[in-house]
């Protein structure tokens, strides 16, 4: 009977035992003033948000991105000049073409972000009349009012150079026809004109947040010079 009862004793003293090691290793591990649970959740991973990225440009540039930007994306330029758009590179080869385009230039203002695209098209030879080179204004006017809105259409063709005589009056400065597209922080002018007498089209975008800037850096030259 002695023997039992000292069985039971032993018994209970390693059950204490083992409750007070189980609470050492619960405080452990758990931080003050928090309550221990059999199976805590997991923690959740937060990720921050990635940088606002520079708007969607035309052709599959970018705009305000650096010429060594435009360039990472295959872009070569065949030529750089400063005009009043800042610094502005030629070059034949866009990451989204248009077919007949013939060349485009680039302008980055005077702080090297891209704020000027102009795209002008293949010549048409043989088309005194403009048929062929208007046919084309129209499939172009098309496309970017599906994407971008209604424009507003200037046409004027003067009764003296109609009909054969189109595209003299295009060299004259006696017709003229183009549209006016503006979305949200954009400018789209498309139209026709002559280059070396032959008529092209030609499609100018401008970022107009980036063209405030440059008329703002144009200020400050002003200013500075002066």
């Amino acid at each position: 009977m002695t023997r039992f009862v000292e069985q039971l004793r032993l018994i209970r003293n390693l059950s204490v035992g083992a409750c007070v090691l189980a609470a050492s290793i619960a405080n452990a591990i758990t931080p003050p003033g928090a309550t221990p649970h059999a199976s805590s959740p997991s923690p959740v991973l937060r990720i921050s948000p990635s940088p606002t990225p520079f708007p969607e440009a035309p052709f599959g540039l970018v705009w305000l991105a650096s010429s060594e930007e435009i360039r990472r994306l295959g872009v070569d330029f065949d030529s750089q000049s400063r005009n009043q758009f800042g610094d502005s590179y030629v070059t034949r080869y866009l990451p989204k073409d248009l077919p007949d385009m013939h060349y485009a230039v680039l302008s980055f203002g005077f702080d090297d972000r891209l704020i000027r695209v102009t795209a002008i098209g293949r010549e048409y030879a043989q088309d005194r009349d403009g048929s062929t080179i208007l046919q084309r204004y129209e499939e172009l006017a098309e496309v970017l009012e599906e994407k971008y809105g209604s424009g507003e259409e200037e046409k004027h063709i003067d009764p003296k150079y109609s009909g054969n005589r189109f595209t003299r009056g295009l060299i004259e400065k006696k017709n003229w026809v183009y549209s006016v597209y503006e979305p949200p922080d954009m400018r789209i002018e498309l139209s026709v004109f002559t280059e070396i007498v032959r008529p092209r089209w030609r499609i100018i975008f401008e970022h107009l947040p980036g063209m405030r800037q440059l008329e703002k850096d144009l200020e400050a030259t002003d200013k500075d010079a002066l």
